[in-house]
């Protein structure tokens, strides 16, 4: 299972040739209607080696979320290796429900500086005390 914190993350996946020889490959699913992944047309996976392809998938929504099959498929677009399941799930809180949360929290934070300003602060004195043992006044 892979969860993605945005329907906009991108997916990880590896790509692994046991052969002797390179291969030339794509990247090929089944899912459900609506489902499309954005991949890399060509692979190009080295001999007994392995390649991280990173891809984003625009995926139906779902309160479940999606399951999909991922196989590397031939030029004919036959597979030529075994699929693999993957159930993707994309977390309910996005973006927007981030700014919501913070737009909400600064609101908070207004009004509690409102109303610690409305009960009043001491009244600030507009004139410096002064000490009635000094006299200000200079005797010459």
């Amino acid at each position: 299972m892979y969860t993605r914190t945005s329907p906009s993350s991108p997916l990880l996946i590896v790509a692994q040739n046991g052969l002797p020889l390179p291969v030339e490959t794509a990247i090929n699913f089944s899912g459900p209607a609506g489902a499309r992944l954005n991949a890399p047309g060509v692979l190009r996976i080295p001999a007994r080696g392995s390649v991280t392809v990173q891809m984003t998938a625009d995926l139906p929504d779902s309160a479940r979320g999606t399951d999909l099959k991922l196989y590397l498929a031939g030029a004919n677009g036959q597979p030529i290796s075994q699929p693999v399941d993957i159930a993707v799930r994309t977390t309910r809180v996005t973006v927007n429900g981030w700014i919501a949360a913070g737009a909400m929290g600064l609101a908070g934070l207004g009004v509690i500086l409102a109303v610690r300003g409305a009960r009043g602060s001491p009244p600030s004195e507009r004139e410096p005390r002064q000490d009635s043992r000094r006299s200000d006044r200079r005797t010459t």
